[in-house]
């Protein structure tokens, strides 16, 4: 795999799991 291509696809990776962590605990939140 492209290093450069790679680094970006991580990049990526770290934005989604970031999102997805504010969303659980924006509905956590909510929830109590």
């Amino acid at each position: 795999m492209d290093l450069i291509m790679n680094k970006k696809l991580q990049t990526v990776l770290v934005f989604v799991v970031g999102l997805v962590a504010m969303v659980i605990g924006y509905v956590v939140l909510k929830g109590l």
